[in-house]
């Protein structure tokens, strides 16, 4: 990845944190070769938590979704659970649920909480915290590019489906991010503008700075077939 790559996703992490949804930043993402085969055939909710366990992401936010990016491909995982607790919380409000029962021997409490780690787990694939997800994937893809039915970028909203929404400006880590950010966190978004915790340069770097693909790659976008549909801009 390029300098300047990777100065956009650092960026990406300060603009969550200003937001107060930033958790986690993984500086060493590294994929196995076979990932591809891995995550083929999985069902959303097996996907985001093969990326969590794994660390197959770039940044957690705060909610447990996750943001990963490839230099052709970037992904947002919304997290498939609400209101998740941390494995410390779990067991901090285990805990308090035993010292109101009136358990508050030392060793008493270890030999009930023996199973806490099973119970986390129970906990986590509880349906009653699981909520709708709508992942989104944003695609670089000239080599595929056709202008009727294939544009060179584009977004795929949600999970196993053939969305293809056209894109006319070829986005950056940190315009994807900002984008996210603006579409599935209103209220941060709204925080973050009204404080003024961004510069106007990075403000034009969400999208007036981006490059425009018929003037980038004019053979990559037809004024005929693309120009006439809706697109983003």
């Amino acid at each position: 990845m390029s300098n300047s790559y990777l100065q956009s996703i650092t960026k990406s992490a300060e603009l969550l944190m200003k937001s107060n949804l930033f958790a986690h930043k993984n500086s060493n993402l590294q994929l196995p070769m076979n990932y591809v085969t891995q995550v083929r055939s999985l069902s959303y909710d097996e996907q985001w938590k093969i990326h969590n366990d794994q660390f197959w992401y770039h940044i957690k936010l705060s909610d447990q979704s996750l943001i990963f990016f490839k230099e052709d491909s970037f992904k947002y995982f919304m997290s498939p659970y609400g209101n998740l607790m941390s494995f410390q919380e779990f067991e901090d409000q285990r805990k308090q649920e035993l010292f109101d029962e009136g358990i508050t021997d030392d060793d008493e409490i270890t030999i009930f909480l023996d199973n806490i780690h099973f119970e986390y787990q129970q906990y986590l694939d509880s349906d009653a915290i699981k909520r709708m997800s709508t992942p989104i994937r944003l695609d670089i893809h000239p080599k595929q590019y056709n202008a009727a039915y294939h544009p060179m970028t584009h977004l795929h909203v949600g999970h196993d489906n053939e969305s293809r929404i056209p894109i006319k400006k070829i986005m950056t880590p940190f315009a994807f991010t900002g984008f996210i950010l603006s579409s599935f966190y209103p209220t941060e978004w709204k925080l973050l503008i009204e404080e003024q915790k961004i510069s106007d340069a990075d403000f034009k770097l969400l999208n007036q700075s981006l490059d425009n693909v018929p003037h980038k790659y004019k053979e990559l976008w037809c004024p005929d077939l693309e120009e006439h549909r809706f697109y983003l801009a």
